[in-house]
């Protein structure tokens, strides 16, 4: 799959591989970015390394394009100061062969370099990298940017049973949503 930002300075080229055990369906995630430089005289490449298998904790983590956490990406937000190198991407990961996951990912560009998770996500009173949201294998989540209202929005999600709570494959959603707002410019 292949997403450009609005202002043509970002493009983004991610793919998977289904691995070859079949009994537990995981994939590896491959990925290259494009981005174009300031003098439109080049453009500059970074390859894309999938370790989400070896991230602990990748909720608070700064990472980079080495060890990215991968996933297919299929939107990207500019940020409303749209020159200062910052967007969030929208991902979706088809985690096992019970649960896919849906990754909110900022990132923060400068020069030629890229770091992924950007700390700007406030969940709470908690700041996060990145937001993963885990659920079960048979369901459909939503996450999308509603450009209208300047907002991320996903769907609020519960156990399927009551002694299934903290265990995330096994969350559908409710019918209700979530968000992240925009605050403060960020």
């Amino acid at each position: 799959m292949s997403i450009t930002s609005e202002d043509k300075n970002v493009r983004i080229f991610s793919w998977m591989i289904e691995k070859q055990d079949k009994k537990n369906k995981e994939y590896e995630y491959f990925g290259i970015i494009i981005l174009r430089s300031k003098d439109s005289t080049h453009n500059h490449l970074i390859n894309l390394r999938d370790k989400s298998n070896t991230i602990i904790d990748p909720e608070k983590k700064e990472l980079k394009p080495e060890e990215w956490y991968g996933c297919i990406y299929y939107e990207i937000i500019s940020n409303k100061r749209k020159k200062d190198g910052k967007y969030i991407l929208l991902g979706w990961d088809g985690h096992n062969a019970i649960s896919n996951k849906k990754v909110i990912e900022p990132i923060n560009i400068f020069k030629d370099t890229i770091t992924f998770g950007d700390p700007i996500l406030q969940q709470d009173t908690i700041t996060k990298n990145r937001f993963i949201i885990e659920y079960h294998e048979r369901t459909v989540l939503t996450l999308k940017y509603d450009k209208k209202e300047k907002r991320i929005i996903f769907d609020n999600l519960v156990p399927l049973k009551e002694e299934q709570k903290n265990i995330k494959q096994h969350y559908v959603p409710d019918g209700t949503y979530n968000c992240f707002r925009y605050k403060n410019k960020r």
